[in-house]
């Protein structure tokens, strides 16, 4: 799986697990518990992390990086993050709540 500003995962598995996977990982790309960061160097990204929300706050799921990059270029951070479907994570504790 690839996005736009230079993440991307690899799924092991069977077919059906893959799909499971990567469909899993999108759905949760769409709420507002994942999200991805991207470190970029002179305006050029060079490292995507992707981050799950938890009780604690974020985690790091998983680094990509490129192999060059401008090491000696100014360093900023964007974050990639949306809002179009529920969080599972929410959902679970307010069902937790409620039983």
């Amino acid at each position: 799986m690839y996005t736009e500003v230079g993440f991307h995962a690899h799924f092991e598995g069977t077919p059906d697990e893959t799909v499971q996977q990567a469909l899993g990982l999108t759905r949760d790309l769409l709420s507002a518990d994942m999200r991805i960061r991207e470190q970029l160097a002179s305006g050029r990204g060079y490292r995507w992390t992707l981050d799950r929300r938890d009780t604690s706050g974020w985690t790091r799921e998983s680094t990509t990086g490129a192999f060059f990059w401008n090491y000696f270029g100014r360093r900023t951070e964007r974050v990639y993050q949306n809002t179009q479907l529920p969080g599972r994570l929410v959902n679970a504790r307010h069902e937790s709540r409620e039983s």
